[in-house]
């Protein structure tokens, strides 16, 4: 019965899977600060409202990973966590969270789950990296320490709240 409001975190130039969901009727968010300029123009253009943010917490970029090398130096600082943008763009849900964001994706997760007043999304679909990822696609800094061990731990504390996983694929 609520309209469907999908944030898509990290999009660098690629906004496929954001515009499949404008076209079943989602209201969608894309938040990206490594993407390039004119992907602001692109989103408006395919009916999704884009803001040149990060979410979660900030960490160092990799300056060898490609995403960045076209974005602005300044977004790269503008950070934001979930609870600040749903206040910000008065969102009380999120139905669909989607994270493809090379390693940052852990700050999220650990902001969410350390706030006990978190409103988590309805549904969850995100790339999960390890340590030993490809640095050139991660920065090593973000990973340090992310065991399989470490991703189990977080799946069962994703269970305590409330979520199911429906489909994994790894990726060698």
């Amino acid at each position: 019965k609520e309209p469907c409001v999908m944030y898509g975190i990290g999009i660098a130039r690629d906004l496929t899977f954001e515009v499949t969901m404008k076209n079943h009727g989602c209201d969608v968010y894309a938040f990206d600060c490594t993407s390039p300029p004119y992907m602001m123009d692109r989103a408006r253009d395919a009916g999704i409202t884009f803001y040149p943010w990060c979410i979660g917490t900030q960490h160092a970029f990799n300056a060898d990973n490609g995403y960045i090398k076209e974005s602005d130096p300044n977004a790269l600082t503008q950070f934001k966590s979930l609870a600040q943008v749903m206040i910000t763009l008065q969102h009380s849900y999120v139905s669909l969270l989607k994270m493809d964001i090379e390693g940052f994706e852990w700050g999220v997760f650990e902001s969410l789950l350390v706030d006990e007043k978190t409103i988590w999304p309805q549904q969850l679909a995100f790339e999960l990296h390890l340590e030993g990822t490809n640095p050139k696609a991660v920065n090593p800094e973000l990973v340090q320490g992310k065991t399989p061990d470490i991703m189990h731990d977080l799946f069962h504390r994703l269970q305590n709240v409330g979520y199911k996983v429906v489909y994994k694929q790894l990726n060698p």
